[in-house]
């Protein structure tokens, strides 16, 4: 991936290896030697049984199961696992991305937890809880926007030692509110991803918005014609926060180093209970994301922008910011 990190996966099992490549398509092309390597060896069972010692189980919403070991070192990582069919988005989720996480660390890179557009060479990046907005206003700017934006990632985007964004494509990942916000996207997706996008968030609503279950579709049929670059310079860094307003804010970042931390390990919590919970190897891949987190903030203009529930045009606010942030004349003092 761009010379920054690597994934291998071995299986048998002909619906991960779908999975996977339709996720990393992207990045079938890229690998070498000498890049650190995740390596997933993956095995499909219905009821899976402990391969031998060593090995943990582990049950997810009660559908996804799997029997898994994880060895860690800084030259690679090795996941080895057995689960069922439900198991490999959450394998995907729970142990691959954070792996790859914490390997391209070692090497001064960041996967941020983002989405990022792009635009003649500079990007936006667009951080924030879960739940905060992110696909939303990234698809916001891709559709009001003009066919020169390009999408370098909808949930994650590397930041390598350079300070350049570098693209993370895998497949967006959509939910029913999306489609309803903009229905033009109806016509990118099958009947059956239309439908299960209507029984997926049944499910969410009926289990108290516990159980999210995206409909993933790949990039290029989302936004034909509109193969991204490799890399842009980043431009400007958004955090977003929910808010009780009735219109958009947009101020300068007041959150620390430590709340952009706590967003991005949030998406780890899964794998450091899974790996074995606290330990220095856990102190020591926090202080290498703080820093490249400090690092990130001290170079790119930060800003914070306040989104009220609901559906609200975000688009003239931020498409102004961007463009005033990437001829250097950002609107701090005009905020």
């Amino acid at each position: 991936m761009h010379g920054l990190a690597s994934f291998s996966l071995v299986t048998d099992d002909r619906h991960a290896a779908d999975y996977f490549g339709a996720e990393y398509a992207f990045a079938q092309d890229q690998f070498t030697e000498d890049i650190p390597i995740v390596e997933l060896r993956w095995r499909e069972s219905a009821l899976p049984r402990s391969p031998g010692p060593g090995y943990r189980f582990h049950v997810h919403k009660a559908v996804a199961r799997w029997y898994y070991r994880v060895e860690l070192s800084e030259s690679g990582v090795l996941i080895d696992a057995v689960g069922n069919r439900a198991a490999v988005p959450m394998v995907h989720h729970m142990l691959l991305h954070p792996a790859l996480r914490w390997l391209a660390s070692y090497r001064e890179v960041l996967m941020l937890h983002a989405a990022c557009v792009a635009r003649n060479g500079d990007s936006l990046l667009i951080s924030g809880a879960g739940g905060a907005g992110k696909t939303t206003t990234s698809s916001a700017l891709l559709a009001k926007g003009g066919p020169e934006w390009k999408l370098l990632g909808d949930d994650y985007v590397f930041i390598g030692p350079n300070g350049k964004s570098y693209s993370h494509e895998t497949r967006a990942h959509l939910y029913l509110d999306l489609l309803r916000r903009f229905p033009e996207f109806s016509d990118r997706l099958t009947a059956e991803e239309r439908a299960r996008l209507r029984v997926n968030w049944a499910l969410r609503r009926l289990s108290g918005d516990r159980i999210k279950i995206p409909v993933r579709v790949e990039l290029d049929r989302m936004w034909p014609g509109r193969k991204p670059p490799n890399s842009a310079q980043p431009a400007a860094l958004l955090l977003l926060r929910l808010s009780k307003a009735n219109q958009p804010r947009l101020e300068p970042l007041s959150a620390s180093v430590d709340e952009l931390l706590g967003i991005n390990f949030h998406e780890a919590r899964h794998f450091i209970k899974l790996v074995g919970g606290e330990g220095d190897w856990l102190d020591a891949w926090k202080e290498r994301e703080r820093d490249l987190i400090a690092d990130l903030v001290n170079r790119v203009p930060a800003y914070e922008l306040h989104l009220p529930r609901g559906t609200v045009d975000v688009e003239p606010l931020v498409l102004d910011l961007f463009a005033k942030e990437s001829i250097g004349i950002g609107p701090a003092n005009e905020i």
